[in-house]
């Protein structure tokens, strides 16, 4: 039977010979100088060939070791294109996916093209539903909530915390006639999603009752608030772009939600490869918006540590 050289010093001689140094190689797979040369070197033994001459402060590969490397090369990008392609056939098919329909429109949406372009063959399909679907009956592979974090039974996940302010349209003039716009469906367990500690926080407290509207999702207050019908309390995920347009301005400082977004899934269905992969693109997407955000506000929302 034929003896094939260690795994770990072929990835080392190829990283050595295609960067031309050993210290460049030890960077690349993380692991020391003194381990490439390990490697290269049980790899000459069981080659009985010299693949580098070594100098006083350089390597230099030798033509055998150059003709090795184009092969061994070639061989590595077989294998690894071969495990992506085992790994993405796991990735590959319908995973659907709970969220609000606030979340789903104002913070997915404009992201859903760069999930598209990483996992093509993926075939979401996007729920949108501020109620709790019973993922336990199947209703849903995944879901994406808003809350404190505790879903009994269930995988939870922190993706990303948020915070919130009092949003007014940019072209409002600040006398314009007081007028609440309500999210109807706003969890009493936090506060601040709700108005009276805001009209005392601006003072406002006093006023004869203001007119208010309601609305079953934040989102379609959100809507309203930008096209002028009034004040609404806004989650900076949702209202993170308009801000930046100069569609939106906030009238007191923003304060951290003691909620956050969670990726809830069933406890069989945490490793799974879908799963996982939708998480990990979910939480880079979340760590991108969250620099932005902090590039722009100074304020930095809750992530999990990295």
């Amino acid at each position: 039977m034929l003896r094939l050289p260690p795994l770990n010093a072929l990835r080392a001689f190829e990283a050595a010979a295609r960067t031309g140094s050993f210290a460049a190689a030890a960077a690349e797979l993380h692991v020391t100088p003194a381990a490439i040369s390990h490697h290269v070197r049980e790899l000459e033994s069981v080659l009985a060939l010299r693949l580098f001459d070594r100098h006083a402060q350089r390597v230099a590969i030798t033509p055998a070791g150059e003709q090795y490397r184009l092969r061994i090369g070639a061989a590595l990008r077989a294998m690894e294109e071969a495990t992506a392609r085992l790994r993405r056939a796991e990735i590959d098919g319908p995973l659907r996916l709970s969220l609000p329909q606030s979340t789903a429109q104002w913070w997915l949406a404009p992201r859903l093209s760069r999930l598209v372009a990483e996992f093509p063959a993926m075939q979401l399909q996007v729920v949108g539903d501020s109620r709790r679907v019973d993922l336990r009956k199947g209703e849903a592979d995944v879901a994406l909530r808003f809350g404190a974090g505790d879903y009994p039974g269930l995988h939870s996940r922190l993706v990303i915390g948020d915070a919130i302010s009092v949003l007014d349209a940019a072209a409002n003039a600040s006398d314009a006639p007081l007028r609440l716009l309500e999210d109807l469906g706003a969890s009493p367990a936090e506060p601040w999603l709700h108005w009276a500690p805001w009209l005392r926080e601006l003072g406002r407290a006093s006023d004869r009752a203001p007119a208010r509207i309601g609305f079953s999702d934040s989102g379609l207050a959100l809507t309203a608030c930008l096209a002028g019908a009034g004040w609404c309390i806004g989650r900076i995920s949702l209202a993170f772009d308009p801000l930046q347009r100069g569609q939106l301005k906030p009238l007191a400082a923003w304060r951290p939600s003691e909620f956050g977004h969670y990726l809830v899934c069933r406890p069989e269905d945490a490793d799974s490869q879908r799963v996982a992969a939708f998480g990990d693109w979910l939480s880079g997407a979340a760590r991108q918006f969250a620099a932005a955000v902090r590039a722009s506000t100074g304020l930095q929302l809750a992530l999990p540590p990295a």
